[in-house]
């Protein structure tokens, strides 16, 4: 077993609720539809979801992100596909 896995995403509650964090490299987005993707069950786990790269920091509600996102299932897991145009940057 492979006990040096490590877990991409952090948990961190601030004062608007808890945000599910990552950071991750620009070049990581989804190209075909130019999109970040999440893995679909962390969404319930958090109110935000943010993702910090080199360029600046990109956030989106977790309601907002179930409502415009929509889920493909890569490699036996779900992803939600969530379109850039729908997050806000910093």
């Amino acid at each position: 077993m492979d006990t040096n896995v490590k877990f991409p995403y952090y948990l961190e509650p601030r004062e608007k609720g808890v945000f599910l964090c990552k950071k991750e490299k620009e070049s990581a987005k989804l190209r075909k539809y130019d999109a970040w993707t999440v893995h679909y069950p962390y969404v319930i786990l958090c109110k935000f979801i943010e993702y910090k790269t080199e360029k600046g920091t990109y956030t989106i509600s977790a309601a907002q992100a179930l409502d415009v996102g929509f889920p493909q299932t890569y490699n036996e897991e779900t992803k939600l596909i969530i379109p850039l145009m729908y997050w806000d940057f910093e």
